[in-house]
């Protein structure tokens, strides 16, 4: 079974612009208390863990308020990385709502910012004004106006402004759209996730310019706009089959199937013969394009969705069941490895 998806409601400025969310602040001044007294947890903490949560604290504040599953991985990225020295690419988070809501984004003519995360939709961000920074799966390019980047399913990706009057427009392409581009691409990926060109760029900016000033409720034309949008990338940028990109598709497959079957019983040996490996060679396979072991991987995708559903008003035992836990001590011991905390704590924020 699928995991039930929702269509939420588009992001609103007036009610997401809250910079200074209390959450955010307390955990933010637990952060500086504990690099002071250096007693967190039983640990000591470096100093530098508080600067590198900040863009996380402005990018939820900013943004994704409204989606209580985002908030969950923010805590989870500050709660677990507060003592280390962060990597920015290794510790890219889940965006997990994005994909069980699979809503729409449309952000035009804003100073769209976002860390390092990544999703099952594919994103494209065209600048149209200033300068921005932006990196893909560890490549960082600065685009000016007219170019383009863009992130395919599950692509690592940050964005950042890098003067005050920079404005850009992002637009997410919902997974309900992505089949027939899948398919298409057949193993392959894009050589390059920037289209500087001014010729390769020029139809993307008068798509998204349509978009920009049409009604977003008008699904069948914005189910035409998408497919023209991914049918223009292989125009721009060539695929290709190299090992780099075969493993961004193998990472790609895997989590498509984990996001589909999150609520059965999914096995290692299930997800293997999904993808067409022996057992031991996924796993292998598995451990080196995830940095972790594949039941470490699939709790924390099942404790995001069950954090999701508690934050809706699901009751804790309702949740666990129905995000694919067998049992409920399995599920706490997960949730607080994750999390550093209890379920119940976060329903009550």
């Amino acid at each position: 079974m699928a995991v039930p998806l929702a269509h939420a409601a588009e992001p609103d400025d007036r009610n997401i612009q809250l910079f200074f969310h209390t959450d955010f602040l307390v955990i933010f001044f637990i952060l500086l208390y504990n690099n002071i007294v250096q007693a967190p947890f039983g640990r000591g903490a470096k100093i530098s863990a508080a600067p590198a949560a900040l863009p996380y604290f402005r990018f939820c504040d900013k943004h994704t308020t409204k989606n209580p599953v985002c908030l969950v991985n923010i805590y989870a990225f500050v709660i677990k990385n507060y003592d280390k020295e962060v990597s920015p690419m290794k510790q890219a988070f889940y965006e997990a709502c994005r994909d069980i809501t699979d809503s729409q984004y449309l952000a035009f003519d804003k100073q769209n910012e976002c860390p390092y995360h990544f999703h099952g939709q594919v994103a494209f961000l065209i600048i149209n004004k200033g300068r921005y920074s932006v990196t893909v799966n560890g490549k960082t390019e600065e685009l000016s106006e007219g170019e383009i980047a863009f992130a395919d399913s599950f692509d690592d990706y940050s964005i950042t402004a890098l003067r005050p009057e920079s404005l850009s427009s992002l637009v997410t392409v919902p997974n309900r759209y992505l089949d027939p581009f899948k398919a298409h691409k057949n193993g392959r990926s894009f050589s390059d996730n920037f289209i500087k060109n001014p010729a390769a760029a020029r139809p993307f900016r008068h798509l998204m310019e349509i978009m920009r000033v049409s009604d977003p409720k008008n699904s069948y034309l914005f189910a035409g706009l998408y497919e023209a949008l991914l049918g223009l990338l292989e125009q721009a940028v060539p695929l290709e089959s190299t090992q780099h990109t075969r493993d961004r598709d193998f990472m790609r497959r895997v989590l498509f199937f984990i996001q589909e079957h999150l609520t059965e019983n999914i096995t290692l040996a299930s997800v293997a013969a999904s993808v067409g490996y022996s057992e031991n060679y996924f796993s292998a396979l598995f451990h080196r394009c995830f940095h972790t072991n594949f039941r470490t991987y699939l709790g924390r995708m099942r404790v995001n969705f069950a954090a999701y559903l508690i934050k809706q008003g699901t009751p804790i035992l309702s949740a666990a069941m129905d995000s694919g836990f067998n049992s409920l001590a399995t599920f706490y011991r997960v949730y607080q490895r994750e999390y550093g905390t209890t379920p119940s704590q976060i329903a009550e924020k």
